[in-house]
């Protein structure tokens, strides 16, 4: 299913502009509440709190979606030593926001963080700590004047007397006009977006981009080989974490009256979990990519035998 998802979505952006990722309607207030959060963010950064400052980015995010507060997030978790969540955030910005700038610098990060990741480890984690701007305060209401008061319309003379109609000059009768079509002229307008819609997609589909769509496919095939490498890494956790929680259970069966035990069992559990969430992350993360760098490649190699031959 992933692999399919990736596939479809591949081509989505093919057929599309490169910018096609459409912003979502935000409203004023959440604007502000972000921008509010986005300040805060550089005030910690300022004072190098770099997990309050990953916190205060995905505030801003979380009240307003768009590419430049998942991308400072992902930046600060970096600086904070949480590899596993800088690299959480990459992948999320590398699907969500497909036509941004920022794309080719972000593959780079999701490379260097896979190979931090396998080597150094996830991290120390930064916990989620989500703080709520206050509301805006509203704009002041200014009442309206009131009324004036009626007056007494002043006493008018009675009006004269009308003066007798002229009586009109007779005239030529005028020549009846000539009938026009009601069929309106068909507008311009939609042949020439056609047209212009046609140039933009031939520029996409160029031969002379085959180069570009096979070096993008070849790092996406890297960047998901790497991500499949290090699946090994949480699920070895799952699988220590699973026996220690089997042994667990055994003593609770045993001790069913131990709140110790029950507590120890819950924070096992609460491991597996977020162990299980990393590896179907990267899992998942790893098949799209690389599937939709077989795309990438394959459409690449095409465009480039579309070239026309070399003259001698």
């Amino acid at each position: 299913m992933p692999l399919i998802f990736a596939v479809l979505s591949v081509f989505g952006l093919l057929f599309s502009s490169p910018h096609a990722h459409a912003e979502e309607v935000v409203s004023d207030a959440n604007r502000e509440k972000a921008a509010n959060a986005e300040k805060r963010a550089f005030k910690h950064i300022e004072g190098e709190k770099w997990c309050k400052a990953t916190n205060a980015f995905l505030d801003a995010y979380d009240y307003h979606a768009a590419v430049v507060y998942i991308y400072t997030a992902a930046k600060a978790a970096e600086f904070a030593k949480d590899r596993k969540l800088a690299l959480q955030l990459s992948l999320e910005m590398m699907g969500k926001f497909p036509g941004s700038d920022k794309q080719a610098e972000v593959n780079e990060m999701i490379q260097a963080l896979s190979k931090e990741v396998t080597s150094l480890g996830p991290g120390t984690p930064c916990p989620r700590d989500k703080q709520k701007e206050p509301e805006p305060a509203p704009a002041p209401v200014t009442p309206e004047p009131a009324p004036p008061a009626p007056q007494a319309a002043p006493e008018t003379p009675p009006p004269a007397p009308n003066p007798p109609a002229p009586v009109a000059a007779p005239t030529e009768p005028q020549p009846e006009p000539a009938p026009v079509d009601p069929t309106p002229a068909a507008p311009a307008t939609d042949e020439k977006s056609n047209e212009n819609g046609n140039l933009a997609r031939k520029s996409i589909f160029a031969p002379e981009n085959g180069g570009v769509y096979m070096g993008v496919g070849v790092a996406m095939m890297g960047s998901g080989a790497i991500l499949l490498g290090i699946t090994s890494m949480p699920y070895n956790e799952m699988e220590q974490v699973s026996a220690e929680h089997a042994q667990i259970k055994q003593q609770i069966q045993a001790n069913p009256d131990n709140d110790g035990l029950i507590l120890q069992g819950t924070d096992l559990q609460n491991q597996y979990n977020s162990a299980a969430s990393t590896f179907d992350t990267y899992l998942y993360s790893g098949i799209s990519l690389t599937a939709a760098g077989a795309v990438f490649t394959g459409l690449g190699l095409y465009l480039k035998s579309l070239e026309p031959p070399p003259e001698q």
